[in-house]
């Protein structure tokens, strides 16, 4: 996300990252690791829950009436 947003930030911070190992390195040191690499991971994790959430059950729902009418036309039943 950094790399995506420094040409925004870059005029204020004056910081220019050259590469995807520079802008680790410059992170860890700035920030900290954990605090600069995971900083919105919760938010993201809370947004995501239940989108997958959703696509599970619509997934199971489907599946479920595939195999229902795959079934009943493999006996020959109609409708």
């Amino acid at each position: 996300r950094v790399l995506q947003v420094q040409d925004v930030k870059v005029k204020h911070s004056g910081v220019r990252y050259g590469g995807m190992l520079e802008a680790l390195v410059g992170i860890g040191r700035r920030d900290g690791i954990v605090r600069g690499l995971y900083a919105g991971l919760t938010v993201n994790i809370v947004k995501v829950i239940p989108s997958v959430a959703i696509s599970f059950v619509c997934f199971e729902a489907v599946k479920g009436a595939l195999d229902g009418a795959s079934a009943s036309h493999a006996r020959g039943e109609k409708g």
